[in-house]
């Protein structure tokens, strides 16, 4: 697929119907986001393109040096480690009070979102077990024995914008904000 110029027609071999120019696509999802922030809306409540801002907690749990970890190893055991962190750092989040709808996997990390109105103690709480039960996953498998299993945590207080952001039936509810950015260098001080 390649576009000549923002105004061009391509078709796309793979459907063999016309695609539309760059500039439909901007002007389509421009339409959609032009409603812009909406306040007495929840986030399920949203169209697409709509916002919302909200006070959260940011919770990202990083399993560090697993990409050094994979090499020369079988998919198999990669697919066993990244399932039983991902799911069991998700699980914790969420019981102590991450929204369900905005815990993310970002590769080997997990972002958990807590809305600003719950008790800061379980966010950390969150935090706690969920380095404790990375610290035990060497437990599990002779193959994990070898990994040195540490986290990187970041936790941090700011307003996000959550949004229902995507194409056509793939929209998702989407936190997007400076507070993110904030997180991320964060992480890189850790």
């Amino acid at each position: 697929l390649f576009y000549s110029n923002l105004d061009s027609v391509v078709t796309c071999h793979c459907r063999d119907k016309p695609m539309p120019t760059i500039m439909e696509l901007l002007q389509k999802y421009y339409d959609e986001a032009h409603g812009g922030l909406v306040n007495d809306k929840t986030p399920s409540q949203l169209c697409c393109g709509e916002g919302t801002q909200a006070d959260y907690y940011i919770l990202k749990v990083d399993l560090c040096s697993s990409t050094a970890f994979i090499q020369g190893k079988y998919a198999q055991t990669y697919l066993k480690l990244a399932h039983v962190f991902l799911s069991t750092v998700d699980d914790i989040t969420r019981r102590y009070g991450a929204d369900e709808d905005q815990v993310e996997y970002a590769g080997d990390s997990v972002v958990a979102y807590f809305r600003g109105s719950n008790d800061a103690i379980n966010v950390l709480k969150a935090a706690y077990y969920s380095r404790v039960a990375v610290s035990t996953i060497p437990s599990l498998d002779s193959t994990f024995k070898s990994f040195p299993f540490h986290t990187r945590i970041v936790l941090h207080y700011g307003t996000l914008i959550l949004a229902n952001i995507g194409p056509r039936g793939d929209r998702r509810l989407v936190a997007i904000g400076p507070a993110l950015h904030k997180v991320g260098h964060l992480e890189k001080k850790v």
